[in-house]
């Protein structure tokens, strides 16, 4: 009999600092009340690389490699608001990604082949999503002038629950000046 090897579904991200994600809150709740549905407060983050489904083997593969990867500490401002319409999804960037985010982004990708997964389809488009479910980008919601900073990245793992989807850190790199999700041992 055939057996699944069971999978996690995982991501590496950066994490705001306290301070940003205050200020990412303030911004969601100036929303329009029409805004869909905002991402809770502990699930902000800022996608460097998602790795989709993978078995503990190519889990364990990417977070000894990903030790190889300098963990920087990111600044910039988050002066952009927009829609991705067919996930309907609205988020904040930045009209200018400092290029040691984008350097981690393209170094996690790399690892992909030697942990045996396919690499990522690269269109990297540094945002932080602030809501589902939208129908459009608020005509009133403003822009943005927030400064979001962190510290190195984590890989997380998204678990469904009932009260939503949750974020578990597996492992982190580099410094921890941000707010850290519940840990969990790879």
């Amino acid at each position: 009999m055939y057996k699944h090897e069971p999978v996690r579904r995982l991501f590496f991200a950066a994490l705001p600092d306290f301070q940003s994600r205050v200020e990412l809150r303030a911004y969601q709740h100036d929303l329009p009340l029409n805004t869909g549905r905002l991402v809770p407060p502990e699930n902000l983050h800022l996608t460097l690389v998602f790795i989709g489904n993978a078995t503990e083997e190519a889990m364990n593969c990417l977070a000894l490699a990903a030790g190889q990867v300098e963990a920087n500490p990111v600044q910039m401002c988050l002066n952009q608001v927009g829609v991705f319409e067919r996930s309907r999804v609205l988020w904040v960037g930045s009209k200018k990604s400092p290029p040691a985010l984008i350097r981690m982004a393209f170094e996690l990708a790399e690892l992909f082949p030697d942990c045996q997964l396919r690499v990522p389809k690269f269109g990297f488009k540094p945002h932080i999503t602030l809501a589902h479910k939208v129908r459009g980008l608020p005509v009133d919601a403003g822009l943005p002038n927030l400064q979001w900073r962190s510290c190195g990245f984590f890989l997380l793992e998204s678990l469904n629950s009932r009260v939503g989807i949750q974020y578990c850190t597996l492992q982190t790199y580099g410094e921890t000046c941000c707010f850290v999700l519940p840990s969990h041992e790879v």
